[in-house]
Order: C-alpha cells, then structure tokens, then sequence
C-alpha cells in the first residue's frame, strides 16, 4: 500500500519538474507565480462532501486530486495543475509540506490507496 502512495507521489514530483528539462529554449518570461499561490483558498468551497473526502485536509484533497487526474492524462499535466490554480512550483511546495506533516502524508496515502 505505502509503495503504491510512494510511488504516486514520486510521478507527482516528476512531473512538476519536467519543465526544468525543457531544452534550454527560450521562452517568454511566466506570469508571476505569486498569485497563484494565493488561490488555492477557494477550492475547498467547490469540492461537494462525500463519504470520507469531507475529513480530509483540504491540502490533502487537492494534491489527491491533482495526483490521480496526472496520473491519467499526464501530458495534460500543466492544464490540470491551472485548473486546481497551481503551478509546477506550488505543487513540489504542496508535496513537500504533506510529506513533512506524519498526519498528512498519512492522509494523503489513505486517499490515494482507497481510490
């Protein structure tokens, strides 16, 4: 089961640092990341209460969710981190602060396992 969450929560990472190995193109400059970090604060409301997801944090149900729809689609990987109003920088962030969090990272592999 734990190897299962381990390894959902490395393609996570993975894909949240592919475009440091984009080939070194030249791209214009990104929008500021700053206001995205702001947003996640609205997901919660949206997400409709179910069986045990309304006892999750709600750190947690996001990168849940955000895990499962890379996990099937991952060249959407970018759209789908815009859609939950994050980027490949706030997403490794939000990974790093449940894995640092026992409770969490404990919540967030009983999500992904029982899904």
């Amino acid at each position: 089961m734990r190897m299962q969450a381990i390894k959902i929560l490395s393609l996570v990472l993975c894909v949240s640092l592919v475009g440091a190995c984009d080939g070194g193109e030249d791209k214009p400059a990104d929008k500021p990341k700053t206001a995205e970090v702001e947003k996640p604060a609205e997901k919660p409301a949206e997400k409709p209460a179910d069986d045990g997801a309304s006892e999750l944090d709600p750190k947690v149900a996001k990168a849940v969710a955000v895990a499962k729809e890379i996990e099937a689609d991952v060249e959407k990987a970018d759209e789908i981190l815009d859609k939950h109003g994050l980027d490949r920088d706030s997403l490794e962030q939000l990974m790093y602060e449940i894995a640092r969090d026992p409770a969490l990272a404990s919540a967030y592999e009983d999500a992904l396992i029982a899904s």
